[in-house]
């Protein structure tokens, strides 16, 4: 079965993903997205998420899904 499954790209990304999290395979459909989220959010560094959190809201004013009186969307182009 373990041959089997590596041999796929998503095979192997669950397989990864199991032993990197200590997770068993049947485990995965009961996971709460809450609980991953959070791993994944603790093993990010300050710096990395600051500049991610700019990047989204810069690019949500460029795309109009986040109004800001002061600045227009040619300002950010």
């Amino acid at each position: 079965m373990y041959v089997g499954r590596m041999f796929s790209p998503i095979g192997r990304n669950v397989f990864l993903c199991c032993s990197r999290f200590r997770v068993s395979i049947d485990d995965i459909p009961t996971l709460p997205v809450s609980h991953i989220y959070r791993h994944w959010r603790n093993s990010l560094n300050s710096e990395l998420v600051t500049s991610t959190q700019v990047l989204l809201e810069l690019i949500s004013v460029r795309d109009s899904a986040f109004c800001m009186p002061e600045f227009d969307s040619m300002s950010v182009h």
